[in-house]
């Protein structure tokens, strides 16, 4: 369902050539074709964006369409991927998480059956290379952090790349003296041989001297009664770092006051919201793996209703 164009396509591709697979080409991603292949074809693994898993499912009604698949890996780049993964798991499209970049090429690691249902998926999940190694290193200090402990996750593999063409001080940013590509993402090891990744470096907020990942407030805000969806960016307020939130409302608006009080039950003072605002929609942009977020543009909106407050 991937291009080919991009690395999540092309490594996923591979993978199936190297396993001596079968494989089934879209020329382009259209939800009905990929439903009509999967079912007729009996399809076992595939590989995606939540969006994409979201638009199959829409377009049937039983209850267990895909009795053959096993694994589909996907890339979660909407909000609502665990409420998605949920319902997949119930009708019978089984979502793993997964994790890579250009850099150390797409399918890096990825979820394994053995994992409990919300840790498979996560993002991250198991190197698939015996040979790799990922550590995390704490932000602030710059030293290795201990397990479950949050930072920008490192990665050292066969697959990890030169370098970037005709830019060696890029290179040298990226890559550690002991050969580690500073992904830039943000993450944790689990302990167990596994890691997690928690969000983007530049979406990660530092709240209350804290590292935060947006997600873990989006996903309360998103039980509130009225809520639709949910987005959360940090700013800066009057010399200190908080957070501001985006809602799509679901029905009848929810007041602030409402959510304010139901986030200061469950989370700590400093992750409860500044502001909260109510959106019709998200600022989006289309990739060739799906939409994405403008999250930069929700911290220029949340900077902009401030001032004209």
């Amino acid at each position: 369902m991937l291009p080919f164009c991009g690395t999540f396509g092309m490594t996923s591709l591979l993978g199936f050539i190297a396993a001596g697979a079968t494989v089934h080409v879209l020329d382009a991603f259209e939800a009905a074709p990929a439903l009509k292949i999967l079912d007729q074809h009996k399809i076992t693994h595939a590989f995606g964006s939540d969006e994409m898993f979201r638009r199959i499912l829409a377009l049937t009604d039983a209850p267990r369409p895909f009795p053959y698949l096993e694994v589909c890996g996907f890339a979660a780049f909407q909000p609502g991927w665990r409420e998605l993964a949920a319902e997949a798991e119930t009708r019978g499209l089984p979502l793993f998480g997964l994790y890579g970049s250009s850099e150390v090429q797409a399918l890096f690691a990825i979820a394994q059956p053995r994992d409990a249902f919300a840790d498979r998926i996560e993002g991250g999940g198991w190197p698939m290379s015996p040979d790799a190694s990922v550590r995390v290193r704490h932000t602030e200090t710059g030293e290795l952090a201990a397990e479950g402990v949050s930072g920008e996750i490192e990665i050292s593999a066969p697959s990890r790349f030169l370098g970037y063409f005709n830019n060696p001080d890029a290179t040298r940013d990226a890559i550690t003296a002991d050969g580690f590509f500073r992904t830039g993402d943000i993450g944790r090891l689990r302990g167990n041989g596994s890691f997690v990744y928690e969000t983007r470096a530049g979406d990660a907020m530092r709240l209350g001297g804290f590292l935060v990942a947006p997600g873990e407030i989006e996903d309360e805000l998103k039980s509130c009664a009225g809520v639709a969806d949910a987005q959360v960016v940090a700013v800066d307020l009057k010399g200190q770092a908080r957070c501001v939130a985006f809602v799509i409302p679901a029905g009848e608006p929810p007041m602030q006051e409402t959510l304010i009080a139901h986030l200061r039950e469950r989370l700590a003072g400093y992750k409860v919201p500044a502001r909260i605002y109510l959106v019709d929609s998200f600022p989006v942009t289309d990739s060739a793996n799906g939409v994405k977020i403008q999250r930069a543009r929700l911290r220029a909106m949340a900077m902009e209703r401030i001032a004209a407050e």
